[in-house]
């Protein structure tokens, strides 16, 4: 029998802060007079936004505010030999630069050009991959309720009171 893989979430939950917010407070430090350049790239959709910042910015993934927790909960999935999977809406080179750092994660799915891999779709990407209860989810927010629903234990990292709650009324709760 294959064993269920463990999916992180990143921006919150193994990451206590977003790659959004960091690479535009990247951006505008290191290019403060291009700032409408954000707006234009928002105006085409934000898979456009966070694909232009990834290029545009150089952050270091090794200082940034990782959760010990979540790493905790990582390291013992991977000494039972699950596999691990890193799944996001932050931008696909963000996102293999994060995974790359800690060497623990077996893939990663996040946000492209065309896509941003948030709530439902990530919900469907993850139950295309693995079917519906064939993974666990590790998530911190509303947008993660529905992938919670899906998946056969959910995880809460840092959620308000009321995610949290209506998280439970999934009934598969497991931390």
């Amino acid at each position: 029998m294959t064993a269920i893989p463990l999916i992180v979430d990143l921006d919150g939950t193994l990451l206590r802060s977003d790659l959004l917010l960091e690479s535009g407070m990247a951006f505008a430090r290191a290019h403060p007079l291009q700032l409408l350049r954000l707006g234009k790239w928002l105006m085409k959709g934000k898979p456009e936004l966070k694909a232009q910042l990834a290029r545009a910015t150089d952050i270091d993934v090794s200082v940034l505010p990782y959760n010990p927790a979540v790493i905790s909960l990582i390291e013992a999935a991977r000494e039972a030999g699950r596999p691990i999977v890193l799944a996001t809406a932050s931008h696909q080179l963000l996102a293999e630069r994060v995974a790359a750092h800690f060497g623990f994660f077996d893939a990663v799915l996040a946000t492209d050009a065309t896509k941003n891999l948030s709530a439902h779709k990530k919900r469907d990407a993850l139950v295309g991959l693995y079917g519906k209860q064939g993974f666990d989810y590790v998530g911190n927010s509303s947008q993660d309720l529905s992938v919670w629903k899906a998946a056969r234990h959910a995880y809460v990292v840092d959620a308000p009171g009321g995610v949290m709650r209506r998280a439970q009324a999934h009934g598969n709760v497991a931390e």
